[in-house]
């Protein structure tokens, strides 16, 4: 797509390629004219030159390379073989070539233009590499940039052209730079009147320089270079004392670093970017690039970049979402936003990146994608605030044969100025102040315009300007701030005009009487309320002990104490203007009973009394109070008494005061009456969980603030929950738990409900079975439904051993004494029958296996694989000493401990023993007692 330069007049071209017809003889701009900025075609048919390179390179070089604007309605583009003029209906009125065959040379998109007193200087690099005319399309020559073109357009005073570019310098940057194999990143500012400074980072050799060129001299000093290689993009903040570049870093993708200018005019390295600092947005999502363009908000506080996130996956083809990144330039990684772009596996908002941004010279942040279609463009309004700046995307160029794609890369043609007023109303009538806050240094007059029909012409000193509106409504007001070169930048503003505020109230013309209120009616009227502004009525009462904001109500009361004349104020008040009504007020207040109430107490648990009395002592003829119990209205006359509340509720005990004047005073105060608690917690289970654990859980009671456990009648803890653990259970032994649930008025349930857990113990008998035992479990209502016998094998894991009725309490494991481990462990796990379905769980209970040693009293060793060694086998022990000795007492075999069982294989100093009894000692040591000892014979036989 086209990629050029912002306009003096506010046009900025666009590389715009139709999807399916690409040689159309029109391309767009982009009109700052209107707000927000429409599209414009610029036609192309005049020059058959243009027309042709249009033509034949439209898949990879568009004939537009870089533009500027030299006059008010006018603008042109640049590329190396000449210049062309627009006029401001976008038709060509003038084109100027340098010398160059259209086909000889691409041009370059890197470029820059600056603005000294009456004089506009273009920079740009350009291409000295013919392309490849066979095969234009898929030439990579231009990018091979290593040339500097420098021409200069002279205007006067009143924006008129008086010289067209002309190139004053073009050079080859070997005898400055040395060769460059092409500029990678290239951009220029006015450093003073004079001088203009030119930053270049070359393409082969990685290397940057900064370069100051003498407009009048027109000779070039090398500057210190900045601290950054492989720079692929490089700008200069809005006052161009701040720079940003992104590098190429190797096996990351791309970098970022700002660097900001000292006291020696060299560039300070502030910050290095690392966006891995960022939290993730999304699941499995990380960072890994999409850093391509970046630019300064209007103040040079706010960066903005995109960057992208791929999803953490196996996937071949990962896919990722971009993001607009907008950061604080001090505070980067504090003071931060991001707002989604595109978001590939869904397919939503914009087409993917690269993003190219760029400071619009209304002072809205401007993106497009490269090469996209299809909500491809957007802005970032009110971009000098994080929490305020928000994302508009723009409309897209269709005519009807598909959409187009277009680019913004551009530079600005003279620094940003500020372009911007503020409005208000002035509360008389529909009169509306505006105030200047423009770059009033720079633009030399302006001019408002009233979408009524009006305009006002203002000088350069203007400050503010006030204009009535004929009548309210919303309008948009622009202003155009003119320079001195003849440029103008617009800005407009939606305002919403309504009439200010009325304030306006009735009051009660009656005489009072002590201690009740007089009636005000609010009529007030506010039209409208400015945005984010909370408004207000404020009542001044006249008697300078209270005022009362009443906002929402148009009708209240207030009390006065003693007569007199008041003078009442009523403040409104809309957040644009302010009102005040006042009246006066002739009070005049009759002798009354001051209400007062006396109730204790006022909150509790049925049956509820509460006792109450007047509050004062002033003379009363009688008084009157009721319960406000509707069910069975209570009423007593007295000054003091009680009401019982039988059931629970909010009631409201009223008092009516009778006073000698005929004054009628009342007041009343809330009574809570909370409902008692009866019944009984239902315990769901009791199960132990651990050796020294037990867990309890119950249902929740009606009207239960918190329960008490209590365990084997005594205290254990209070809870506000269902359930409770036990971690002080001595759990080799059958424990009780009750549940008492209390009210908020610490009243508890006098039936409780019990459960009892399940205690497993077994023995051996005298044939070394395991006679296993257990505890009824009690608390469920229908009772058990089966006992689940458990029991632990070698790799540590319970598996079922039985189902037993629940009845039945006991059982006889008849396979323990078959067991190989030393002990079985065993546990029960019981069901409810019917009723919540609950399960509840025991002890688990460990019984070892008794010591037994099985001795051959014989054996062969013959060597015909039967009974070749002397085997022992034991179970229940764990360690084992063996002695044999032959007939004259003399140890043959010796074996001690060892984890393997002892075999003699009948040698004795590596010959065979003789055939013959001989006789042994054994001394083992069993798992769970002490030791056991046997001695014996055994034959040898062969």
């Amino acid at each position: 797509g086209l990629q050029g330069l912002a306009q003096r007049n506010n046009v900025w071209p666009l590389g715009s390629l139709n999807s399916t017809n690409p040689k159309t003889n029109y391309n767009y701009c982009l009109d700052f004219n209107y707000c927000p900025p429409i599209n414009r075609k610029m036609f192309v048919e005049h020059d058959k030159n243009l027309r042709y390179i249009y033509n034949k390179y439209a898949f990879f070089f568009q004939g537009y390379a870089n533009s500027f604007c030299d006059t008010s309605g006018q603008f042109a583009f640049t590329e190396v073989i000449g210049q062309h003029y627009y006029n401001n209906k976008g038709i060509i009125y003038d084109s100027t070539y340098l010398g160059n065959k259209p086909d000889g040379y691409g041009a370059s998109v890197r470029g820059a233009s600056l603005t000294s007193g009456d004089k506009t200087y273009y920079f740009s690099s350009f291409n000295i590499t013919k392309y490849n005319v066979q095969y234009p399309e898929w030439s990579q020559n231009w990018l091979d940039c290593d040339s500097i073109l420098i021409c200069v357009s002279e205007f006067d005073n009143n924006g008129k052209l008086l010289k067209k570019n002309t190139p004053i310098l073009r050079f080859l940057n070997d005898s400055i730079i040395s060769r460059t194999g092409g500029i990678s990143a290239f951009n220029a500012k006015m450093h003073d009147r004079e001088i203009a400074e030119i930053f270049i980072n070359t393409h082969l050799t990685n290397k940057n320089f900064v370069l100051w060129y003498n407009l009048k001299s027109e000779k070039i000093v090398k500057q210190k270079s900045l601290t950054a290689d492989s720079i692929a993009n490089f700008k200069y903040s809005t006052k161009k004392n701040k720079i940003i570049t992104r590098e190429y870093i190797k096996n990351k993708g791309s970098g970022m670093s700002l660097f900001e200018q000292n006291a020696n005019m060299d560039y300070d390295l502030k910050t290095k970017m690392d966006f891995s600092k960022y939290p993730p947005l999304a699941k499995k999502y990380i960072f890994y690039d999409g850093i391509y363009d970046f630019c300064f908000s209007p103040n040079d506080s706010i960066v903005y970049t995109t960057v992208s996130y791929r999803k953490d996956t196996l996937m071949t083809n990962k896919p990722y979402n971009t993001y607009l990144l907008a950061f604080n330039y001090y505070k980067p990684y504090s003071d931060f936003k991001f707002i989604l772009l595109y978001e590939q596996e869904k397919k939503i908002q914009g087409t993917n990146g690269p993003f190219l941004l760029k400071l619009g010279p209304d002072g809205n942040v401007y993106g497009s994608n490269l090469g996209g279609w299809k909500k491809s463009k957007f802005r970032m309004v009110h971009p000098n605030s994080i929490s305020g700046s928000k994302l508009e995307w723009m409309p897209d160029i269709d005519e009807g044969n598909g959409q187009y794609n277009y680019s913004l890369e551009i530079s600005t043609i003279e620094d940003y100025k500020k372009t911007e007023f503020i409005w208000q109303p002035t509360c008389d009538s529909l009169k509306v102040r505006f105030t200047n806050t423009c770059d009033t240094q720079h633009f030399k007059r302006y001019r408002l315009f009233f979408d009524t029909g009006d305009s006002i012409d203002l000088n350069k000193s203007w400050n503010t300007k006030i204009y009535n509106y004929p009548k309210a409504g919303k309008y948009f007001v622009r202003l155009k701030a003119l320079s001195k070169q003849g440029g103008f930048i617009w800005y407009g503003d939606s305002i919403e005009i309504n009439s200010p505020p009325i304030a306006k109230f009735g009051i009660q013309k009656t005489k009072g009487c002590q201690w009740i209120g007089y009636g005000f009616t609010d009529s007030s009227q506010l039209f409208s309320i400015k945005p984010g502004f909370k408004p207000y009525k404020h009542w001044l009462f006249g008697d300078g002990k209270d005022s009362i904001d009443a906002s929402a109500n148009p009708k209240l009361t207030y009390i006065y104490t003693t007569s007199n004349t008041f003078t009442v104020k009523l403040v409104v008040n809309n957040g644009y203007c302010t009102d005040t009504a006042s009246q006066v007020n002739n009070v005049v207040i009759l002798p009354a009973p001051k209400p007062g109430i006396i109730a204790a107490p006022i909150e509790g648990c049925t049956p509820l009394k509460v006792n109450f009395s007047y509050k004062y002592a002033d003379l009363l003829d009688s008084a009157v109070w009721r319960s406000g119990f509707a069910a069975s209205p209570h009423s007593y006359k007295g000054i003091s008494g009680n009401f019982n509340y039988p059931q629970s509720g909010n009631f409201f005990l009223s008092q009516k005061l009778y006073g000698p004047s005929g004054c009628i005073t009342s007041d009343s105060v809330l009574i809570k009456v909370h409902p008692g608690i009866s019944g009984m917690p239902d315990i769901l289970n009791a199960t132990v969980t651990s050796e020294t654990t037990i867990d309890l859980k119950w249902k929740k009671h009606i009207n239960a603030v918190s329960y008490s456990v209590v365990k084997n009648n005594s205290f254990l803890a209070w809870t506000p929950d269902t359930t409770y653990t036990d971690k002080t259970a001595n759990t080799l032994m059958a424990n009780s738990y009750t549940v008492k649930a209390i009210s908020m008025c610490n009243d508890s349930t006098t039936i409780q409900d019990l459960a009892q857990t399940i205690y497993l113990q077994a023995k051996r008998t005298d044939n070394n079975e395991a006679q296993l035992n257990w505890t009824a479990y009690q608390r469920w209502e229908f009772g058990v439904s089966t006992y689940q016998l458990f029991s632990q094998n070698e790799a540590g894991y319970f598996e079922l051993l039985a189902t037993i009725n629940g009845q039945t309490l006991d059982y006889l494991d008849e396979g323990f004494a078959g067991l190989s481990q030393s002990q079985r462990c065993y546990k029960i796990i019981t069901d409810e029958k019917d009723g919540n379905l609950q399960q509840s769980g025991s002890n688990v209970y460990c019984l070892p296996l008794k010591p037994t040693l099985l001795i051959p009293n014989s054996f062969s060793p013959n060597g015909d694989g039967v009974n070749d060694h002397w085997k022992i086998d034991y179970k229940g022990i764990k360690e084992v000493n063996i002695k044999i000795f032959n007939r004259w007492g003399e140890i043959i075999y010796l074996a001690r401990g060892g984890t393997e069982k002892p075999e003699w294989d009948a040698m004795y100093k590596g010959l065979p023993v003789p055939v013959g009894t001989y006789f042994y000692q054994i001394e083992a040591t069993g798992i769970t007692v002490g030791k056991v000892y046997k001695s014996g014979l055994v034959e040898v036989v062969r």
